[in-house]
């Protein structure tokens, strides 16, 4: 993926999801869901939830060459606006969203780097951790309009505004209650950011610390808020 100080690292990471119950698509009786509908039962899942945290697994698929690095980290997130991602491993990062505060420490180069969400634009955290309404800032489609009894939902979300710098995001929702299992985000050339998610407790309450960093004595600050 190359030097997470690039760009497209910058965006990737900041990237990173939510529900009531509802009747399966499949009921006796009833008719398939359309896009819209599954994005409402998306967003009722996201009404619902105040925090998450869990396990995540991030790769990028190069428009230009193919698979690069495998990615895996924590991730806690507090709705509206906050979010936080450790990756554990291969390299050791913090990439933190407040608002629309970022903050990017990258430990191999000793440099924390600040700066805006409107920035660099991320389709991930726009859809996660707004109070936007979903169908108000994407438009939605089906990748397959119609599944089985039991399988996943893949909900092709692209944005309104033409600010964005991400084409779009494709989430994989569990049938029986809309809950985000992985993530596909496709930027303007062509790569596709993936996350799997796994291990995930909702609504178990986050510290509000974990979203304060500080750099280590030595660090390189960059940007600004």
């Amino acid at each position: 993926m190359g030097r997470f100080g690039s760009r497209l690292g910058r965006m990737a990471v900041l990237a990173a999801v939510s529900w009531t119950l509802v009747s399966p698509l499949w009921a006796q009786g009833e008719d398939p869901l359309e896009a819209d509908d599954v994005a409402r039962g998306l967003q009722r899942w996201l009404n619902e939830t105040t925090d998450l945290q869990g396990s995540f697994r991030q790769a990028l698929l190069s428009g230009a060459f193919g698979t690069g690095i495998e990615e895996r980290g924590k991730v806690w997130i507090v709705r509206p606006g906050r979010m936080r991602w450790d990756y554990l491993d291969p390299d050791q990062k913090v990439a933190i969203l407040d608002g629309d505060m970022t903050w990017l420490y990258v430990r191999e180069e000793e440099q924390l780097i600040l700066g805006r969400l409107e920035e660099h634009g991320s389709l991930l955290p726009t859809l996660i951790a707004a109070e936007r309404p979903v169908l108000e800032l994407f438009e939605a489609s089906l990748v397959v309009s119609v599944v089985g009894e039991g399988e996943p939902y893949r909900l092709e979300l692209r944005p309104r505004s033409d600010a964005e710098t991400f084409e779009s995001v494709t989430v994989v929702l569990r049938q029986k209650d809309f809950a985000i299992e992985s993530a596909e985000v496709l930027d303007a050339a062509g790569n596709r950011m993936l996350y799997q998610f796994s291990k995930l407790r909702r609504n178990k309450g986050v510290p509000g610390g974990i979203f304060r960093f500080e750099a280590p004595e030595g660090t390189t600050i960059l940007g600004s808020h």
